[in-house]
């Protein structure tokens, strides 16, 4: 049950933490989305140091 629990707190912050970089990182002019690059990079590398 606790794991259901901290999945929840997971996706919760993950995901507001991904709407405040989407909000702060401007895209580029040529139309890459460097907001979402950014944020899945950055979300990557946590869930590496997670993991390990």
């Amino acid at each position: 049950m606790y794991a259901v629990f901290f999945i929840f707190i997971g996706g919760a912050l993950g995901a507001i933490i991904r709407e405040l970089l989407m909000i702060n990182i401007p895209s580029l002019s040529d139309s890459f989305p460097m907001d979402i690059f950014v944020a899945n990079i950055l979300a990557a590398f946590l869930l590496g140091i997670t993991a390990a």
